[in-house]
């Protein structure tokens, strides 16, 4: 029977109400309070036994204290003395509990209770939820303007489509708690200075917690589905993250036991923080580059390589749909084949390139690529993206476009042939169809029997 437990608990650092009833409610089933953190909390096994606890702020105290300071320890003895000992400490925050069932209130006025709270989460924690909302909105902004630059790559993108509601989710928690704790504090300063009483803090845990894990769910499915030099970054990055965090908060611990000051242990832990940031993401950054040169980080490896020109050129031979051979009747054999699949529930895109070996360059190759939109109210968006695709940020005059052409020599419900520059067609064209696009380029005019081929095979590609 293990005699410490750690549980992932969702309080409010100023919700010393919620914690309060928590803390008997866990006295009562036999667990002790021993260390409160941010999410992780840790208990130890005691008696079960009915206690009150008391949760109160010490505004001057911090988190890098060698010990309880002057003023703290004071404040502890008095507790000592009318019968509150001390459960545990969390930076301002310091846990109380007593037997006595009715025990001498710790704090009595309602007034410079308020006033304790608010001290402590300045000091403590109001600018890193100012902060922590600002990324927020910033990170939500952020794939807001990527969907708007290119809604295709976006919706058919893992990391992408699932990142938004990600950040939506960590921007609703963390504004949720800093419009909640300003909206708690301007009614309680009222209350205490109207009728002398405080008002309590009721958060919602449980709804905090359930929506944290939805956002887990949601940051896994960012990343899983992606490729494997993503899902490597991913990894390696929350993999540097727990080690910065077990190696400074290992640091601090050890400072603290050392006695140093405040400041001493404060500059070293946000060096140390710093140096091991850097140092992990140039790690990561040396891991993907070796990696992508081994090919131990590619999703699929070349079936053979070749030289050319003192160069190594790589073979692939994927499955692709609709194929050089077919269009033309050639005999060359020697062909690369390439297909990439990014597919989320809503859109999928797929990549097709047909090419000969660098000694050929005199056949001809092939490239298209298949969107297929799995939820009809995004078709018309998707297809606007794939129109605008070649318009970057060139003035209008010269701006590639795509003009509307006749579409039944391809089978299609729409067709468009890309001109550039803009009066001058390439053989680069868009076919339509009622739940998918398809484009593709020719090395030439594609004749009718051409057109008819190609239109046939990608719109069930």
């Amino acid at each position: 029977m293990r005699d410490t437990k750690r549980r992932l608990e969702a309080f409010a650092f100023f919700d010393h109400t919620g914690i309060q009833a928590h803390l008997e409610n866990m006295a009562a089933q036999g667990w002790m309070v021993e260390q409160p953190g941010t999410y992780l909390w840790r208990y130890r096994r005691v008696e079960p036994q009915t206690l009150r606890f008391a949760v109160t702020y010490f505004p001057a105290a911090s988190e890098f204290d060698p010990g309880p300071t002057e003023g703290q320890q004071t404040y502890q003895d008095y507790c000592e003395s009318a019968g509150w000992h001390l459960a545990a400490r969390w930076g301002q925050m310091q846990i109380f509990y007593t037997a006595a069932q009715d025990p001498v209130p710790l704090e009595t006025d309602a007034c410079v209770q308020v006033d304790t709270v608010h001290q402590a989460m300045k000091r403590s924690s109001l600018q890193g939820m100012a902060a922590m909302v600002a990324l927020g909105l910033f990170q939500v902004c952020f794939q807001l303007w990527r969907f708007w630059e290119d809604p295709v790559d976006f919706l058919s993108t893992p990391s992408s489509l699932y990142a938004l509601p990600t950040w939506l989710l960590f921007l609703g928690i963390e504004l949720y708690e800093f419009l909640f704790y300003f909206r708690w504090h301007r009614r309680a300063k009222a209350l205490a200075e109207t009728t002398g009483e405080f008002l309590p803090i009721r958060t919602h845990r449980r709804l905090s917690l359930l929506l944290v894990v939805i956002a887990l769910l949601f940051f896994l499915s960012a990343f899983l589905g992606n490729a494997r030099t993503t899902l490597f970054a991913t990894l390696f990055w929350l993999a540097a993250f727990a080690l910065i965090l077990l190696l400074t908060n290992t640091a601090k611990s050890a400072l603290k036991g050392m006695r140093a000051p405040r400041a001493v242990t404060r500059t070293v832990t946000v060096i140390m923080s710093a140096v091991l940031a850097a140092a992990l993401a140039g790690g990561m950054i040396a891991l993907i580059f070796r990696g992508v040169r081994s090919g131990w980080l590619e999703d699929r490896r070349p079936v053979e390589t070749y030289e050319y020109r003192g160069m190594t050129w790589e073979v692939y031979q994927d499955d692709i749909p609709l194929r050089v051979e077919a269009l033309t009747g050639t005999d060359y054999t020697r062909w690369s084949t390439e297909a990439r699949t990014s597919e989320t529930v809503l859109v999928s895109f797929r990549e097709y390139t047909q090419q000969p070996r660098m000694d050929a360059l005199e056949e001809p190759d092939l490239e298209y690529d298949i969107v297929e939109v799995k939820a009809p109210f995004l078709y018309g968006i998707c297809k606007n993206s794939m129109l605008e695709r070649y318009w970057f940020n060139d003035p209008v005059e010269y701006r590639s476009t795509y003009r509307p052409i006749d579409a039944a020599p391809w089978g299609a419900a729409e067709a468009y042939q890309l001109y550039r520059y803009p009066d001058s067609p390439s053989e680069r064209y868009l076919l339509c169809w009622p739940d998918r696009m398809a484009e593709i380029r020719f090395d030439e005019v594609p004749t009718t029997a051409q057109m008819a081929l190609a239109g046939e095979i990608l719109k069930t590609a």
